[in-house]
């Protein structure tokens, strides 16, 4: 699975509207991740965990959640992870 950056950030997941694909998938889809995650696309998109185990692995690591709708940001949280310890923003 490839990696996509979104304003310098790693896309873990997009979910669209309901009349797109589901997220009723089976375990390997969550584990090796599924849909296209780039910028252009408009598909459902799950990184995957052994991605995301991997990235968390690397050392201290932000992450930042943002619902939007129609395009416009409704709720943006960022979440610091240093080395163990979690430091909220």
């Amino acid at each position: 699975m490839e990696l996509h950056e979104v304003g310098g950030w790693i896309l873990m997941q997009r979910k669209v509207p309901v009349f797109h694909a589901s997220f009723n998938r089976d375990w390997s889809d969550y584990r090796d991740g599924f849909g296209d995650g780039s910028p252009s696309s408009v598909d459902n998109y799950w990184l995957g965990l052994k991605h995301v185990h991997r990235l968390v692995q690397l050392g201290a690591s932000s992450l930042r959640i943002e619902v939007s709708q129609l395009l416009i940001t409704v709720y943006k949280y960022c979440l610091q992870i240093l080395s163990g310890a979690v430091k909220l923003d």
